[in-house]
Order: structure tokens, then sequence, then C-alpha cells
């Protein structure tokens, strides 16, 4: 077999494998879930000074996640935990919101009492000012360019990743009106999460 042709096989053979690891994370992401939580995105801050504006807006989104819900829940064949039920139950049990993301994701869905967990990261470049003010949090929308966003789905009981998407995006793109996502932002997301009909 020449090289051309062994590239071909192999590029089969993923393909092959990815179709059924979506397909498993379909079947095992399906009826038995009733309620999801969507934990505090992260997002990586290249400098300590924007910790500060980063712990607001990974807020902001995940605030953002679940307003679209709302939106539109009756295409969610899940409920999804209020976000700030989620953020109050981490902050009783001592977990910094920023360190979630790390933490074993079965324990953390045991600690929600959800069925499983969205978690979220986006890759930040740097800050490029203010938007309007925001109602959130009591300050400014903080306006970042923002060259990827990734968005991960976890089994609460064995804390296995079952499926993910990412999209490249900037900062002002990630939020639309109402503090809820950009339309097609959603659009995309929805057209491949396993949980929304």
């Amino acid at each position: 077999m020449n090289t051309r042709g062994t590239i071909q096989y192999l590029l089969a053979i993923i393909l092959f494998f990815t179709g059924v690891t979506y397909t498993q994370a379909q079947e095992t992401a399906g009826p038995d879930y009733k309620t999801i939580a969507i934990l505090p995105f992260r997002i990586a801050a290249p400098s300590m000074d924007a910790v500060s504006q980063d712990s607001v807006f990974c807020l902001q989104v995940q605030q953002a996640f679940y307003n679209t819900y709302l939106n539109d829940k009756k295409s969610w064949m899940v409920t999804v935990q209020d976000c700030q039920v989620t953020d109050s139950l981490l902050y009783r049990a001592g977990i910094d919101f920023r360190r979630s993301n790390f933490m074993d994701k079965s324990s953390l869905a045991a600690l929600l009492k959800v069925d499983a967990v969205i978690t979220g990261e986006l890759d930040r470049v740097h800050t490029t000012g203010h938007t309007v003010g925001a109602q959130l949090l009591g300050t400014d929308r903080i306006k970042f360019s923002v060259s990827k966003l990734y968005v991960f789905l976890f089994d609460g009981k064995t804390g296995d990743q079952l499926w993910s998407f990412n999209k490249k995006i900037r900062a002002e793109d990630l939020i639309g009106n109402n503090y809820s996502l950009n339309k097609d932002l959603y659009q995309a997301f929805t057209r491949k999460f396993p949980l929304v009909d």
C-alpha cells in the first residue's frame, strides 16, 4: 500500500471511530438525564491583572447560556439548573468557581444533585475595553478578543466527557441581546448538542 493509500485508510478509520464515539455520546446522554448544570466558564488569562475581569466575564457567559436555555427550554430534553443555584451550591461548598472546571465532574454533579454538567472554556487574547453597562454583578460587560470557545458535556455518574463543541468567535459576538448567547452561535451549538431535540 502506497503512502497516499495508507493516509486515506487511516483517515477512514478515524472518521469511523469519531462517528461511533459521537453516536455513543448521544445514546449515553439520553433519556436517563433529567437535570444538568452549567458551570461558570473558564478563561485563560494572560496576566494576573486580568483575573478579576475574567471572573466577571466567565459568570456572564454562564448566565448567557442559562438565559438562552430559558428562551428555548421546550427544545431541551432536560432541565437546566438555575445557574444562581449552581453558583450558590459551589460557594457554600467552598469551591472557587474559577477552579471548578479542573475538579472531578462526578463529585461536582453529586454536590449539585444533577445528572450531568456542562463546562466551557474561552481562549482570551487581550482586553479590548468595556461595552455598555450590564445588569450582571453590577458591573460593565467586559469585551475580550477571544480566539475560540469550547463547551464540554460530562456524565454525572462516571465523570466521563461525553461530548464537545468548539467554535472560533470574538467576545463581542458571544453574548447577544438580553444577555443571551448570540443567535448564530446558539444554533451552531444546538445542531450538535445531544440533549436538544
